[in-house]
């Protein structure tokens, strides 16, 4: 998992040296479409202006969906169209003041935040039911 809009850019970068070194590879290709259906959620978790976060999005949910509807294409105008997201997505993070070009937060990583679980504002006593609210019990059955 990239770290940020700036690395997830470098992976990309990486991923399309590689095939146009040493050809595909399944893995190679669904590591590549993760990337670029990740973009505009990493480039929505700067703070970029918005004119140059709705391009990334757009190039990217085009390029999503033509690999949704052609995976085994991966000649020079998809690896193309796939570089030019990710110019747009180093212009984006070029943009930001150094200060503002952060790791993005990995919520999927527990080990990352300043938090526990014991933080939260609820409890598992919240729930608007208790187990003895359901309407029979095992002794209405007759045997």
């Amino acid at each position: 998992m990239p770290s940020s809009l700036g690395d997830l850019c470098s992976k990309i970068r990486t991923r399309i040296a590689k095939i146009n070194t040493t050809g595909t590879t399944p893995q190679l290709t669904n590591e590549l479409a993760d990337l670029v259906a990740w973009t505009p959620e990493f480039a929505a978790d700067t703070n970029i202006a918005e004119q140059l976060w709705i391009p990334i999005y757009e190039q990217s949910e085009q390029l999503r969906l033509s690999i949704i509807k052609d995976d085994k294409q991966w000649d020079a105008t998809r690896l193309d169209q796939i570089t030019q997201l990710c110019l747009l997505s180093e212009q984006a993070w070029r943009s930001l003041k150094p200060n503002e070009q952060n790791a993005r937060f990995q919520g999927h990583s527990h080990d990352d935040h300043e938090h526990s679980h014991d933080d939260h504002e609820h409890s598992h006593d919240d729930h608007e039911h208790s187990h003895d609210d359901h309407e029979h019990s095992h002794d209405d059955h007759e045997h």
